[in-house]
């Protein structure tokens, strides 16, 4: 509605933020281990840094659709995993799970990153 509006306005999206993920997947393990959708990839950014982002735009002028704003990695949930057991040094593994559906493999696909 907004962009069919006369409002002027500025539109930007985020890909998924690090403690989004962390909270989701990585924030109990389960018997020792991670339980994640394999090949599921993201592409987390700090919400400190999409915030000063936003508070860039905000002196411009309206922009409409501004570009997606991403982090600076694409990796799967597995990698991810397997970085924050390595950064921790904790004594976990990682179990991928294969799933179904259009939605998981939109995610496999990387359609929600930011190729740019």
């Amino acid at each position: 509605m907004l962009k069919n509006s006369s409002i002027s306005h500025t539109i930007v999206r985020a890909t998924q933020f690090h403690h989004f993920i962390d909270h989701l997947f990585l924030s109990k393990s389960f018997l020792k281990r991670y339980i994640v959708p394999d090949k599921f990839k993201c592409q987390s950014v700090d919400a400190g840094e999409f915030a000063e982002h936003l508070i860039g735009l905000v002196d411009k002028e309206p922009q409409g659709r501004a570009e997606d704003f991403g982090g600076p990695d694409v990796m799967t949930l597995r990698e991810m995993a397997e970085l924050k057991i390595k950064l921790n040094n904790e004594p976990n593994k990682v179990l991928s799970l294969s799933l179904t559906g259009k939605l998981y493999k939109s995610f496999c696909d990387g359609k929600n990153t930011n190729p740019a």
